[in-house]
């Protein structure tokens, strides 16, 4: 549950850092008035980014970058949420019998052997059901669905 936490946390931290300048210029492009004289503030994404470095993000005048990042708490705590939660509700629902086996994800397979780390792309009970119907019959069985011709 610890590292659930954790990496949840790394991972919104990592998509609030990176996405967020981007959000907050599209909220600006969204929400803009034209000015008294009929023109709007921004004529597009990189006119509003470099007029938001320009105008608000000058060491002169004690600002910092901070600006792209203008609610950025309940931006976090909300992707957070989201985040926590959703795994939380896949791993009840793959934990549940609503899902058939052949749809879980795969597991890895501790066998030893050259691919000792190498995940099987199937499921036990797909590997036990190939073996059961194609290769057990004896002969060409695997290359054949009935096993006989």
């Amino acid at each position: 549950m610890m590292n659930r936490i954790v990496a949840t946390t790394v991972g919104v931290a990592t998509a609030v850092v990176l996405s967020m300048p981007f959000d907050t210029v599209k909220t600006r492009l969204h929400t803009m008035r034209p000015l008294p004289n009929g023109v709007y503030p921004y004529s597009g994404m990189m006119d509003c980014m470099l007029k938001m470095h320009k105008y608000e993000s000058q060491p002169g005048k004690m600002s910092n970058g901070g600006c792209f990042y203008t609610g950025g708490q309940a931006y976090f705590a909300r992707l957070w949420v989201i985040a926590y939660f959703s795994q939380y509700i896949l791993d009840k629902y793959h934990a549940s019998t609503k899902v058939s086996e052949f749809w879980q994800p795969a597991r890895y397979q501790y066998t030893g052997g050259i691919d000792y780390d190498i995940h099987d792309p199937y499921t036990d009970g797909f590997n036990q059901m190939m073996v059961r119907n194609w290769m057990a019959k004896g002969g060409m069985g695997a290359l054949s669905p009935d096993g006989k011709t």
